[in-house]
C-alpha cells in the first residue's frame, strides 16, 4: 500500500483495509487526506459482514473511509441499501456515524467539486430532515 501513496500518490485507495496493520501508514494516508473504499461484504457462508475489525478502528483513528460493496451479484451483500444496516449493527456504527461514512464516500468519487458539493448538501439536507422529524 505504500506504494499507493508514495510513487502513485493514490487520492482514493479501495480495499484499503490493511492499512490498520501499520500506523505509520495511517498516519501518512490521514495526513495526505487519502480516502479508504472499504468493502465488508459477506458470502453465503459468513453470518454478517467481513473485514469491520478493520474498518472500524480505520474510522476510529480518523481516517476517511467509505463503506462499498464488491461485486454485488456474487456477494450475500448485496447492494448499498442490503448491506449498511447491517453493517451499522455489527460495526456498532451510530447515525452519525454513517452520515460521516456517505460524506467520505462523496468526497472519495471522481465527481466534480461542483457535483460534491451538490451531493454533499442532498445528504446533509436529508439528515436536517430526519433529525427534525425525530423531535
Amino acid at each position: 500500500m505504500w506504494q499507493c501513496v508514495e510513487i502513485l500518490r493514490c487520492e482514493r485507495i479501495d480495499h484499503g483495509n490493511n492499512a490498520v496493520e501499520d500506523k505509520r501508514l495511517m498516519d501518512r494516508i490521514g495526513a495526505d487526506g487519502i480516502v479508504l473504499a472499504c468493502c465488508p461484504t459477506w458470502r453465503p457462508i459468513d453470518a454478517k459482514p467481513r473485514r469491520l475489525d478493520t474498518i472500524r478502528p480505520l474510522y476510529d483513528y480518523g481516517l476517511k473511509v467509505t463503506v462499498n460493496t464488491d461485486d454485488p451479484g456474487l456477494f450475500t451483500s448485496g447492494y448499498m441499501g442490503k448491506m449498511l444496516p447491517p453493517v451499522a449493527a455489527s460495526g456498532n456504527f451510530d447515525a452519525k456515524d454513517m452520515v460521516r461514512l456517505m460524506l467520505n464516500a462523496i468526497e472519495g468519487s471522481w465527481a466534480t467539486p461542483e457535483q460534491k458539493t451538490a451531493l454533499a448538501a442532498r445528504v446533509n439536507a436529508y439528515v436536517a430532515t430526519y433529525e427534525g422529524g425525530r423531535g
